[in-house]
């Protein structure tokens, strides 16, 4: 495995404690890595090159969409008829799974098909699967040398998990960037049938359904868009450099018709951005749905409550006042928010109706923020772990993936 960065480490974290204006100089190329490598911002879920305990409970030792269908696994809303009423839903407070794998920085992504049936992956190359709602965890694969970013399943024994790719994290060398399993993760493969050019990384899944797959990479760039109409058989993968430097997140409502996002820029001067296509992403409008007046950031995650309302976190790397994005129309018009009125780099977003949500991550280890207006106002939830990177929602209950693995149970 390799080494550490000792010395970087600790020149970020001295610049951090002075505030000094240096932070703000270095290029995103080299300022994101140290951020990521303490697993602070960004991809990151610790250092890959940290030691990791190979105890099945998960505890790692040291740091290192979703749109709203009938398929479990990436439903971000309350399904229709469920009768949970906003009364229950705030009464309600999320538990930490305490078996569940953690890190002393930030985990990536979480998946699951039912209340029971999950899986998880970090940045160590490890995967771990709960069948009890994450009382219990099994780990499934322990692979030094590569970053699983994200994790997607269509039915208890087919999976996908996305590699980030090496040249931007240290300890990374493994240049596969998708894995696929047909055993429900006992064992997992290259997936080689992938069209176009490869992509370097992979940081997201979404789907619109069981045939129509979609993935994107990566954060540091460049920017590839990846997609699928064969349940995963093939994949096509095009290049989105010509509009974005960093490619994170997508949503799809169909087939056709979608969005993704990221940052315009791999420097200082980035602007989160979003992108829509009516054609299944073989082209992007020329003109972006949504470009922030942010400097130095970028949209990091989408969360669709319903058809017309959709969030994307807002992460301003350089500092600054905080903000979010959110559209009432479907995405034909979007509008950047103000966040807690203080600097705070929003990672993981998720609404489980259109008014209430969470959007966590910070890389100063803030708490998550909760809002049940829809954005209007928002206020501290400190029964959610630190550095949220993704939140799923599946019929009454809830799951966050950060530093801790949480959960919420609705009465």
């Amino acid at each position: 495995m390799a080494p550490s960065l000792p010395s970087a480490t600790t020149m970020l974290r001295e610049s951090l404690h002075l505030k000094l204006p240096l932070r703000l100089k270095l290029p995103l190329r080299l300022k994101l890595p140290l951020l990521l490598a303490l697993g602070l911002l960004g991809c990151s879920s610790s250092d890959p090159s940290s030691s990791a305990s190979s105890q099945d409970s998960g505890t790692i030792d040291s740091a290192t969409s979703d749109s709203p269908t009938a398929d479990a696994g990436l439903v971000d809303v309350v399904e229709a008829g469920s009768g949970i009423t906003p009364e229950q839903i705030l009464a309600a407070s999320w538990k930490k799974l305490e078996n569940a794998p953690t890190v002393a920085g930030k985990q990536d992504d979480l998946y699951f098909l039912d209340e029971k049936l999950g899986y998880s992956v970090n940045g160590l190359g490890q995967i771990f699967k709960t069948t009890d709602g994450g009382d219990h965890w099994d780990k499934l694969l322990d692979q030094p040398g590569t970053y699983f970013r994200a994790v997607l399943f269509l039915d208890p024994m087919r999976g996908f998990v996305g590699n980030i790719g090496p040249g931007y994290f240290p300890g990374v060398t493994d240049t596969r960037p998708l894995f696929s399993t047909v055993d429900g993760g006992k064992t997992w493969n290259e997936v080689t049938s992938i069209s176009g050019p490869l992509p370097n990384g992979i940081c997201n899944f979404s789907k619109v359904d069981d045939q129509h797959l979609f993935a994107t990479g990566r954060v540091g760039g460049p920017a590839f868009f990846l997609k699928s109409s064969d349940a995963g058989a093939t994949w096509t993968s095009i290049d989105v450099t010509a509009q974005l430097d960093m490619l994170i997140d997508s949503h799809f409502s169909t087939p056709l018709d979608g969005y993704i996002t990221g940052g315009s820029s791999t420097g200082v001067d980035s602007h989160c951005v979003v992108l829509h296509t009516s054609d299944g992403g073989e082209t992007w409008d020329p003109a972006p749905a949504f470009a922030a007046s942010t400097d130095g950031s970028m949209c990091w995650k989408f969360s669709w409550p319903s058809e017309k309302v959709g969030y994307a976190s807002l992460l301003a790397f350089t500092g600054g006042t905080s903000a979010f994005v959110k559209t009432t129309d479907g995405g034909k018009t979007w509008n950047e928010l103000p966040f807690t009125g203080e600097p705070y780099e929003s990672l993981g977003v998720g609404f489980i109706t259109e008014d209430i949500g969470w959007i966590g991550g910070d890389k100063y280890g803030k708490p998550a923020m909760r809002t049940s207006d829809g954005g209007k106002t928002w206020q501290e939830d400190a029964s959610i772990g630190k550095f949220v990177n993704r939140f799923r929602f599946i019929g009454r209950v809830g799951y966050a993936i950060g530093a801790e693995i949480d959960k919420l149970v609705i009465p």
